[in-house]
């Protein structure tokens, strides 16, 4: 039998710790229990790590979509539009209607915007 701990609202001391009641259950509802607990956590991992998974696999590309450039360099999808049919900003590759920019054209372009300080 497996034993689950309960803390109870009353919790006399022995030796200075709280003590806590068992209860004994069932093997497979220990089991259930188990797993679900399993299910939640790996989910919430998951859920922690989807946007650096995401960022991984985007920064290793070479080739960037609009919404890839807006995440990977905190440009706007409305500002990499605007400059395109202004004829500026980084230059890209238009198929069809897919608007693919290349990472190094993309750093290129926004590194050649940077201010010099004076000291």
């Amino acid at each position: 039998m497996d034993y689950c701990f309960v803390g109870t609202s009353e919790k006399p001391e022995v030796e200075g710790k709280p003590q806590s009641k068992s209860i004994e259950l069932d093997g497979s509802i220990a089991e259930m229990i188990r797993a679900e607990c399993r299910e939640i956590i790996a989910e919430t991992v998951k859920n922690a790590f989807a946007p650096v998974v995401e960022m991984e696999l985007i920064s290793k590309k070479e080739f960037l979509n609009e919404y890839e450039v807006e995440s990977l360099f905190s440009i706007p999808v409305a500002t990499l539009r605007t400059d395109r049919c202004r004829n500026r900003g980084p230059r890209y590759i238009k198929y069809g209607q897919k608007v693919l920019y290349p990472k190094k054209e993309v750093a290129d372009h926004y590194l050649t915007s940077l201010v010099k300080i004076r000291k």
